[in-house]
């Protein structure tokens, strides 16, 4: 008796420390939470967390455990862990999931997006913040809803897809404004006004001033309403530096002193109260943005030691485009005053650093495309799905509608007849049977063809995707009239491929101070034509790099000499040709070079002519009727003609895209003579307005004929 008496009595005694024990480690982790969440430093919140999170474990505290998940996901987003801070809310997200409350998943939805963004995971971006958006509907919480509709856009904004990025942000802008919330509307025009300048940087057809005036208009109306908004403090500042952008390239682009003196004051206020001398990124934009106010002044020796000094605080690797940006200052402010040395030692190092940025946008906008197929390709899907769904849906109560009716009749019909009813009846199954047949095989075949339908359109989306990526990369390559109006200002570039990617192109550069102009016209237009320009510019610019070497004179002829030896060397067709039905793949190319005396200009041409007008007469230089590629009458070397210049003489170089252009009332080509016409009436304006004029002769000659071959076209003022 007195053995179970003790027996019992330690027991109990085990139960109750245990008891007391439990309670002791709950208050314990239940401290260590607290310690947590009200912490900034990530490094205690880790410490703590850490510790209540093994407790909460020990105890199977769930509640315990979320709190603690949160505290370390913090902790390690502010340690820039964002893998381990992913795990933390994917564990997260299990425990919501079991306790079955939406508001905490929504806000563990929004977190694991954040992390994503910071990681790059486009798609898991966007899903977090979708499934984020989809629970805040249905809560009616309309500020967080306004958040997580506008972070949707975000990963579309950084991979560049700017028309889905603002219809997300549209979204947010329209819901905050019902609401009333200006905060979330200010944040929202920012990143409006981001995409605008998005479009601005890549404006390929897009009136840029235009483009420039709305995202001014969004912005201004930023700064106010978060000036006291410390969590929005990035929103803030981006807002005021991009102001300060919006003004000046307003003043580059209209010449008006009003915008680069608004570009002041804004500068003036960013540097005034919001200026950090240890935030280099700081520095850097505010002593840019100030040299190139100063540089639209005409105050080029005020901005050359500020930018020299910035060059050397920036990191060598780091910040290329903010390089380049400088290099491009200080050459044109060595330029003006005089030192031309410098002007070109800072000119070729601003080619350099952009060939960097140039590969690096190059792998970074092949990324974005896969990421955007990926995203589309999963959106589409889902879309199919959500149809499907939607169509089963209307099916199963159509067929419920039409058995409902066939119950109704059929005891009607019972109530009247049996005889008759149970005939009905026979009947009516057959018929049924026959119908639920022809339906199913509908379906199927219906099926059948959304599923082929919805191929077909992806394979072609997917392949003009392609194309307009080529298009842009091609552009990239070859130059751009900006560069042509650099070596030449008064000039303009008339360039329209006939199929998204060209067969033409154009290449302007500067060689041992000889101003060189080239046109060529590949064998074919679209991809086949795109394929032979980009080997001709590669082998142009090889070319170039050896003559920058070289002491030799820089002639047209020898060029067109050496790039026939290259083309036919990079194409393998060195072999003999005995007739013009074997004549290969090749190009016609014109070259002017202008030496830097200015008194001249060379002449070379390889089955193309170029229009030279000369104290007000034009005459037509006709190039060698040889092209850059194997030829029946292969002559052995290019010729290269020598014309005296004088001050407002002009030069024309064209493709045959634009004589050949069939039209008029008789369908015929629009020729050669209309051209030398055309520059004969015009070449006294100024060359932006020749432009104009050629362009609608061009159009209103070709009507509703569609365009026959690539057309290129550059006019020059000596």
């Amino acid at each position: 008796m007195k053995i179970r008496l003790l027996i019992i009595l330690s027991v109990l005694t085990l139960l109750s420390c245990r008891a007391f024990s439990q309670r002791d480690e709950r208050a314990f982790a239940d401290s260590c939470v607290r310690v947590a969440s009200n912490s900034y430093d990530p490094d205690t919140v880790k410490k703590y967390a850490d510790m209540a999170y093994i407790v909460a474990q020990r105890l199977a505290d769930r509640n315990l455990m979320y709190m603690a998940a949160n505290n370390l996901g913090w902790a390690y987003s502010e340690r820039r862990m964002f893998d381990s801070a992913i795990v933390m809310y994917r564990k997260q997200l299990l425990l919501v999931a079991s306790d079955q409350d939406p508001s905490k998943a929504a806000l563990v939805y929004c977190n694991l997006g954040l992390c994503y963004k910071n990681t790059n995971s486009y798609f898991e971006m966007w899903d977090c913040f979708r499934q984020a958006a989809d629970i805040y509907t249905e809560l009616k919480d309309t500020s967080r809803l306004c958040w997580a509709i506008r972070s949707q856009g975000l990963p579309y904004a950084q991979l560049g897809m700017s028309n889905t990025a603002q219809k997300h942000f549209n979204d947010a802008l329209r819901l905050s404004t019902m609401s009333g919330d200006s905060v979330e509307t200010a944040v929202t025009l920012y990143h409006l006004a981001e995409c605008t300048l998005m479009q601005y940087i890549d404006s390929v057809g897009v009136n840029t001033v235009d483009t420039l005036l709305i995202a001014k208009q969004q912005l201004l109306s930023v700064p106010s309403v978060l000036v006291d908004k410390p969590a929005d403090y990035s929103s803030y500042i981006g807002s005021i530096l991009n102001i300060t952008k919006c003004y000046i390239k307003l003043a580059t682009l209209t010449s008006r002193n009003d915008f680069a003196d608004s570009s002041r004051v804004w500068l003036d206020f960013f540097i005034n109260r919001h200026y950090d001398p240890k935030e280099l990124w700081h520095n850097v934009e505010t002593t840019l943005l100030g040299c190139e106010i100063e540089v639209f002044r005409g105050n080029f020796a005020a901005s050359v030691r500020p930018l020299e000094r910035l060059l050397k605080e920036m990191p060598a690797d780091t910040l290329l485009l903010q390089r380049a940006e400088a290099c491009r200052m200080l050459s044109l402010c060595y330029n003006a005053l005089g030192d031309y040395k410098k002007a070109y030692e800072n000119t070729v190092m601003f080619h350099e650093l952009q060939d960097k940025t140039h590969d690096e946008e190059t792998m970074k906008r092949l990324s974005n495309f896969a990421a955007q197929t990926n995203i589309q390709r999963i959106h589409d899907q889902r879309e199919i799905t959500k149809q499907q769904n939607e169509q089963h849906l209307n099916e199963v109560q159509s067929r419920q509608r039409n058995f409902y009716i066939l119950i109704g009749v059929a005891f009607i019909v019972l109530a009247a007849v049996a005889v008759v009813v149970g005939m009905f009846l026979y009947r009516k199954r057959r018929l049924n049977a026959r119908l639920k047949a022809s339906s199913a095989r509908l379906a199927q075949i219906s099926a059948q063809l959304a599923t082929q339908r919805n191929a077909e359109e992806e394979a072609k989306n997917v392949m003009i995707g392609s194309v307009e990526y080529a298009s842009q990369i091609q552009a990239d390559t070859i130059g751009n009239a900006a560069k042509v109006r650099e070596l030449f200002p008064d000039s303009f570039v008339y360039y329209r491929p006939r199929d998204i990617v060209s067969g033409d192109w154009y290449y302007a550069d500067i060689v041992r101070d000889h101003r060189i102009l080239v046109n060529a016209d590949c064998t074919g237009h679209g991809i086949p034509g795109a394929l032979l320009s980009m080997l001709g510019v590669a082998a142009l610019k090889d070319l170039f790099n050896k003559l920058e070497m070289a002491t030799s004179p820089i002639l047209p002829g020898e060029i067109l000499d050496n790039m026939r030896i290259l083309v036919k060397k990079s194409l393998n067709k060195t072999t003999e040709i005995v007739s013009k039905a074997d004549v290969d793949d090749g190009m016609d190319m014109t070259i002017l070079v202008f030496p830097p005396d200015g008194d001249k200009m060379l002449f070379g041409g390889a089955n193309q002519s170029a229009l030279f007008v000369h104290n007000g007469e034009v005459m037509r230089l006709k190039g060698d009727s040889n092209p850059i590629g194997n030829y029946v009458r292969e002559k052995e070397h290019f010729t290269t003609i020598e014309k005296a210049t004088t001050s407002g003489d002009a030069v024309y170089v064209f493709s045959d895209g634009i004589q050949d252009q069939l039209g008029g009332k008789e369908i015929r080509k629009f020729s050669l003579k209309k051209i030398m016409q055309l520059v004969a009436d015009n070449h006294a304006l100024p060359m932006p307005q020749q432009m104009q004029i050629i362009t609608s002769a061009l159009d209103d000659w070709a009507g509703e004929i569609a365009q026959v071959d690539d057309r290129s076209m550059i006019g020059v003022r000596v």
